[in-house]
C-alpha cells in the first residue's frame, strides 16, 4: 500500500471516472462530449466535485469562494480541497491509493498526484 502523504489537491475527488476511451464507441464517447465529458489519460471524465470537498485558501485556510475555484488556482495550489469526511473516509475512498485499478474499480491519477507510484510531495 502507497503510504505517500496526500497533497490535497483534491482532482481525484474532483472528476467522475465514465470509462475507459478504448471500451466506448465513438457514439458513446461523442454522447458524453455532448453532456460535458472529457478525455484523458484514455479515461472518460466528467467533473463532477465529490459533494464532500471542502475548497480552501492554502496561505491562510480560509474557504475559498466561487471566484477562487479555477482550475490555475488548483494546479498551483493556491486553492486545496480537503475531504469533509477524511476521518470516517468511505470504503470506495479508501480504495484510492494513486494506482489506476484497484479491486474493481478505475481511477483518474492526477498529473500532481502527491500518492501516485515514484511522485513526492510538493
Amino acid at each position: 500500500m502507497n503510504t505517500t502523504t496526500c497533497s490535497q489537491c483534491g482532482e481525484c475527488c474532483r472528476w467522475l471516472v465514465l470509462g475507459e476511451k478504448k471500451e466506448m464507441s465513438a457514439d458513446e464517447r461523442r454522447y458524453h462530449a455532448y453532456r460535458g465529458a472529457t478525455e484523458r489519460q484514455g479515461l472518460v471524465l466528467v467533473e463532477h466535485p465529490c459533494t464532500m470537498l471542502e475548497y480552501y485558501r492554502a496561505e491562510d485556510g480560509a474557504a475559498a469562494g466561487a471566484g477562487d475555484l479555477t482550475d490555475e488556482n488548483l494546479a498551483r495550489g493556491i486553492i486545496r480541497a480537503r475531504c469533509a469526511v477524511h476521518g470516517e473516509k468511505p470504503a470506495v475512498c479508501r480504495l484510492y491509493n494513486g494506482k489506476r485499478r484497484r479491486d474493481g474499480m478505475i481511477f483518474y491519477i492526477p498529473e500532481r498526484c502527491t500518492m501516485a507510484a515514484g511522485k513526492k510531495k510538493r
